[in-house]
């Protein structure tokens, strides 16, 4: 069972969120979330929170356990840019003033149980290896096309030299 957990409009960039995480990705949730709390990166603290709802949310509505969900997805999108109350300037060279906007980010996490996931890698590999015997197959068949369409064209070549010698 999939278990989803969204964050919106966190106040840090995008980019920044980003980095932290592909770090988490793909391992267990809890042990990404006790990672996270020791991570200096000013991301790493809103990640373990989108982290820990969605852990709540499977233990609480969905009755999973906590140590088998692994982080099967966890994505940064950008935001909305700044509104009016968040508008940001600075001071340029001779008295200029430049604006800038803060950026948001949505950040969601999609936690996954390990042994569904295993199972669907299981079916993606078998499924993979009978399109992989079917190519192999289609492969000999084309060879013996091949080698088919060689023999007619050589008997052809043969009879139609013997044909010009008489």
């Amino acid at each position: 069972m999939k278990v989803k957990s969204i964050s919106k409009n966190v106040g840090i960039s995008p980019i920044k969120a980003k980095i932290v995480a592909d770090t988490v990705r793909g391992m267990n949730a809890l042990r990404a979330s006790g990672m996270l709390e020791f991570v200096n990166k000013g991301a790493s603290i809103h990640v373990k929170k989108v982290i820990d709802a969605a852990l709540g949310d499977a233990k609480h509505n969905h009755n999973l356990n906590s140590e088998n969900l692994v982080i099967s997805e966890i994505r940064v999108d950008k935001g909305p840019q700044a509104k009016l109350n968040t508008k940001r300037g600075i001071m340029k060279g001779k008295g200029g003033y430049a604006m800038f906007n803060r950026k948001y980010a949505h950040i969601t996490v999609v936690l996954e149980e390990k042994d569904s996931l295993e199972s669907n890698k299981a079916v993606k590999k078998e499924v993979k290896s009978e399109e992989v015997k079917s190519e192999e197959v289609k492969k000999e068949v084309k060879r013996e096309v091949k080698v088919a369409k060689k023999a007619t064209t050589k008997k052809v070549s043969k009879t139609v030299k013997n044909k010009d010698s008489k």
